[in-house]
Order: structure tokens, then C-alpha cells, then sequence
């Protein structure tokens, strides 16, 4: 819901997106202080990943600065997914929203699996499909 948007987006209605993830950095040195082959093993980042995309699937997306605090309030007893994001829905802040997410989790499991090491694997990007041809990115 974009509130005050004029066109037809101003109305509930639903999306299909597509996230892309980017990595950037070095590979982590091994017990032996030899560089690993890879950045992180996809497994990992699907681990990061997927709970941020679970949470937001099949919810209904609001912005924090819409007045529509009542239809949340009302939505949310009977069980209804309804999530806050930062200023409005839009592919521009659900990529904003998610580089921060993703960044934040990704330096925590950085630092639960590699104590001793610095952090050097970062998010690079988010990039937000709505359609096959329209994106949003957010990056460093």
C-alpha cells in the first residue's frame, strides 16, 4: 500500500519480487593461514537470506510513515501478516530494508563462525525485482 500514491499502486495489491544478493571482499584464511577458495558457501547465505524472505512473504507491507496504524492494529489480532518498512513499500525501501538486514546478519554469523578473524565478506548490493524488468538496488 502507497498511501497518497495516486495510481493504481495506492491500493492494496501484491508483487512477486525477485532478490539478487552481491557479495564483495576477500576469502577467509583457513587454520592454516592458507585463503579458502570461495567468500562464504552459498548454504550460508541461504541461512542468512531466508529468514529475512520468509518474514516478508505473504505480508501485507506498510509503511512506517503512513497513517494506516489503525489498519494494522486491526489486522494483526486475527492473525494477519503485516509488516512495518522504513518510510513506504516500495521496491527503492524494500532493498534499503533488506541491505541493512542482510548486513547485519552477515556480520553476526561472521562473527559466531570466525571469532578470531576480521570480517572479510560484506554485502555488496540488494537488488529488488518487482518485475522482470524493473528493479531497485541498494549497495555499499
Amino acid at each position: 500500500v502507497l498511501q497518497g500514491y495516486p495510481g493504481k499502486c495506492g491500493n492494496i495489491h501484491g508483487h512477486r519480487f525477485e532478490v539478487i544478493v552481491c557479495l564483495r571482499g576477500v576469502p577467509p584464511l583457513n587454520e592454516e593461514g592458507v585463503f579458502r577458495s570461495m567468500l562464504i558457501d552459498f548454504t550460508h547465505v541461504k541461512e542468512i537470506v531466508s529468514p529475512i524472505i520468509e518474514e516478508l512473504d505473504h505480508a501485507l507491507l506498510l509503511g512506517t510513515d503512513s497513517s494506516y496504524s489503525r489498519l494494522f492494529d486491526a489486522l494483526k489480532p486475527f492473525g494477519y501478516k503485516v509488516i512495518r518498512i522504513p518510510n513506504h513499500p516500495t521496491s527503492e525501501e524494500l532493498a534499503r530494508y533488506l541491505f541493512g538486514e542482510i548486513s547485519e546478519r552477515l556480520k553476526a554469523w561472521w562473527e559466531r563462525n570466525y571469532p578470531s578473524l576480521s570480517q572479510t565478506v560484506f554485502l555488496a548490493s540488494v537488488t529488488v525485482y518487482e518485475t522482470e524488468n524493473s528493479c531497485a538496488r541498494s549497495e555499499t
